[in-house]
């Protein structure tokens, strides 16, 4: 019947939708913990590069000198062969982050980069970071945040002095667009996939349905209708059904 068959579609359909909803939120975790391993990666390469001796100095001065694009220039290596959209040295000071350093890479424009004393507020809680700072272990997760610099996933990992003290932070910022590229892309296929799948079954049901049921209740009928016209004979012909549970 009608109602039948839009029952078992609509429960297929709503089956489908929660499957794939399953299946978005895995691939989601997966891939927000490969761009974390990714930028974590890329953080915590570029704080080993750094001496903490050197970030202290220029943070203590906050003045450019002949030497301090040198001083960075590793920073400079590890953006641009990771792929990180920001990668930056900074304080975490009260009022927010304290740049020490913005890494640069050919064909940016300088005015799109922090400069040396420059600060910005926290997008939102600094809790992540300061616990990073504090414990000197880089962050368990990856932070992302939607701001005027774009919608970025955010790792931080200390610099540490010979001691074992942090002295400054170093983030890295993986965009975050490509990855909601990736997901949706996902998600449409996956839905169209299923979408498609609970069609192809409903119009096999459909055509099994005509084969075992409809058409042999046709062959009935027209038996009985032709007997009922040849009553006087009291003839009656073998209508050849078959429905399977013969």
């Amino acid at each position: 019947s009608q109602k039948f068959i839009l029952g078992f579609l609509l429960l297929s359909l709503l089956l489908s939708g929660g499957v794939c909803l399953v299946g978005y939120q895995s691939i989601q975790a997966k891939y927000m913990d490969f761009y974390y391993r990714i930028a974590l990666s890329a953080a915590q390469t570029a704080a080993d590069l750094i001496e903490a001796e050197t970030a202290e100095r220029y943070l203590s001065s906050l003045t450019e000198d002949e030497d301090y694009a040198g001083a960075f220039h590793a920073m400079d290596v590890v953006k641009e062969y990771t792929g990180m959209q920001y990668l930056y040295l900074f304080y975490p000071s009260e009022e927010g982050y304290l740049y020490i350093y913005d890494a640069r890479v050919e064909g940016e424009d300088p005015q799109d980069l922090c400069a040396l004393g420059q600060i910005d507020a926290y997008p939102g809680t600094n809790d992540h970071l300061m616990r990073a700072f504090e414990t000197g272990q880089p962050v368990e997760d990856i932070l992302v945040s939607d701001s005027e610099l774009g919608y970025v996933g955010t790792v931080f990992a200390p610099v540490l002095d010979a001691g074992g003290r942090s002295v400054a932070l170093m983030g890295a910022d993986v965009s975050m667009h490509e990855v909601q590229e990736e997901l949706r892309a996902f998600l449409l296929k996956s839905l169209g996939l299923s979408v498609g799948t609970v069609f192809v079954l409903v119009f096999l049901y459909l055509v099994y349905l005509k084969r075992r049921v409809v058409d042999q209740i046709g062959k009935l009928t027209q038996s009985v209708n032709a007997y009922a016209q040849d009553s006087e004979n009291l003839v009656y012909s073998d209508a050849q059904i078959h429905t399977g549970d013969e």
